[in-house]
């Protein structure tokens, strides 16, 4: 349960979790006959469906949440626009995902969430009382088969039962039906209309430059408040860059990960799809190229394929080519284990053969690999 009291839905968010008990498609809350709350609440549920004994964990196909018999909130996951499915973010309990790796699915609806998967809404999935009575609950789950389970609990509105939230502070109100600008001496960020699910008060606080940097830490609200599509984003370099570094910088992010980089008026400007702490460095280190199973002079005699692996220290690999005996050759890439490899044509002459591999990074850093190898 979120303890929202009209307020957007963030990581600061109050929210309680509850054990559920039962079972053959029966469940209920343990020890947790009437769950209170003072103001307006939202749900949410993690739920999974087990189709086989001791087998894979699957996602649910519909989950339906009932007050009183009447249905507020429906969400069946068919297929949606692929430009949308970013919102997924703000379908989930986003913070808790990221710390815990808990995936819950929300039962009300963040207002800038341009999903097309729920269906009869009421009031968004928001619930608040004017009355003391104990209500009904229920959430009816569906599997992709029709088989349902279904978990009843009852709540009630008390005055009483209060949690203290300090209101957010920030340096300004973006809205998530505004494009909107905010900008200091030494960065811009410039949030278009469609990039926010909720408006939210923009935290904004700058900290010391990291050593071999080229500007300080530039902190943009938090990294557990989603966002729908990339945002713009420019920071100044504390140090003057010289003219031949100005093509070679880049703004990271606190995981070293780049988010982009071109100098525009004085500025390294990026897009980010995130918030989070960002500042600026720069790329000069080509990408490395790390032979597996091939040397120079070689008999890959017997071996069918070519192995390497491909790393970058910053920007990330923008291209590669292979050639052999200065003819292209078809390399495939595993992104997750950075592993490129070129499996043999059959009508690969026996002999002596020259490979060379071309990779370049995002700032245009070339490293080349060559080896002569015999089949």
């Amino acid at each position: 349960m979120y303890r929202l009291d009209n307020k957007a839905f963030t990581d600061k968010t109050p929210s309680q979790y509850f054990q559920v008990v039962g079972s053959n498609g029966s469940y209920f809350l343990n020890q947790s006959p009437v769950i209170n709350f003072s103001d307006q609440v939202g749900f949410g549920i993690a739920t999974y469906d087990q189709q086989l004994a001791g087998g894979n964990k699957n996602g649910v196909y519909s989950i339906e949440l009932f007050l009183d018999c009447k249905q507020i909130h429906s969400s069946a996951l068919e297929r949606f626009e692929f430009e949308h499915s970013r919102a997924i973010n703000s379908h989930i309990d986003y913070p808790a995902l990221l710390l815990y790796k808990r995936t819950v699915q929300k039962s009300f609806v963040e207002p800038g969430n341009p999903l097309t998967i729920y269906k009869g809404l009421e009031k968004n999935g928001l619930i608040s009382f004017t009355d003391d009575s104990v209500h009904d609950m229920q959430y009816l789950i569906k599997d992709i088969k029709g088989n349902t389970s279904t978990l009843n609990f009852k709540i009630k509105r008390n005055a009483q039962s209060t949690i203290s939230v300090k209101d957010e502070k920030g340096v300004k109100l973006f809205r998530y039906t505004d494009s909107t600008n905010y900008t200091t001496e030494n960065i811009k960020i410039a949030i278009p209309r469609g990039t926010l699910y909720n408006d939210i008060n923009l935290q904004y606080s700058i900290s010391n430059r990291p050593a071999n940097a080229y500007s300080a830490i530039h902190t943009i609200h938090n990294r557990f408040i989603p966002v729908h599509k990339n945002y713009h984003l420019w920071i100044k370099p504390d140090i003057a860059l010289p003219n031949h570094l100005k093509d070679k910088a880049v703004i990271i992010d606190s995981r070293g990960i780049y988010q982009g980089g071109i100098f525009e008026s004085g500025y390294i400007k990026a897009m980010p799809k995130t918030f989070g702490s960002f500042h600026i460095r720069v790329d000069t280190i080509a990408p490395i190229i790390r032979p597996i199973n091939i040397s120079d002079d070689k008999s890959m005699v017997g071996i069918s394929k070519i192995v390497l692996k491909l790393s970058d220290n910053l920007s990330g690999i923008r291209t590669f080519r292979g050639t052999i005996d200065g003819h292209w050759v078809l390399f495939e890439y595993d992104l997750k284990t950075s592993t490129l490899w070129h499996t043999f044509e059959d009508d690969l002459a026996p002999g002596k053969h020259n490979l060379q591999f071309v990779a370049t990074d995002m700032k245009m850093n070339t490293r080349t690999f060559n080896a002569t190898f015999y089949k």
